[in-house]
């Protein structure tokens, strides 16, 4: 089980590459995988503008590495990252104080189960990751937004 103390570097995984502040990412044929670590939070945290910065760098380098255009939209994919990097968070947290919960034992394997996919964050175009579509629509909020912003 991974938890906080345990959620370190280690060595940089094969095909991965180190980005500026220490992210961590590999890229695919239509997909870019990114360690969801320290370096990610210490970089991000919560923060739309970051998130959304660090989607448009991973967009214009899979293009630089590729020859191809990522299909994603930046929004997506920053929500995306928001999105993973907020649910591990939320299980931290979980995890601390599940013992306080009425339910304590399925709670705590349901986080569990989360952690496990929570290590990297998979994200690909809608022919290639099953759950694109999750991210789009909630990234639609922030599309509104931006464009309530630009006005």
């Amino acid at each position: 089980m991974m938890d906080k103390k345990t959620f370190d570097r280690g060595p940089l995984p094969t095909g991965y590459e180190e980005l500026f502040h220490g992210l961590r990412v590999r890229y695919g044929e239509q997909t870019v995988h990114v360690v969801n670590d320290q370096a990610l939070k210490a970089y991000m945290g919560y923060s739309l503008s970051r998130a959304l910065h660090l989607a448009e760098y991973l967009k214009w380098k899979h293009k630089k590495k590729s020859g191809q255009v990522l299909r994603i939209t930046t929004t997506s994919l920053a929500v995306e990252l928001l999105g993973h990097f907020a649910i591990q968070e939320g299980c931290f947290l979980v995890l601390k104080f599940h013992k306080y919960l009425p339910v304590r034992k399925p709670v705590k394997l349901f986080c569990q189960w989360l952690l496990k996919h929570m290590d990297v964050i998979d994200c690909g175009g809608m022919d290639c990751d099953n759950n694109r579509f999750v991210w789009d629509i909630l990234s639609m909020p922030v599309e509104l937004y931006k464009k309530k912003k630009a006005l």
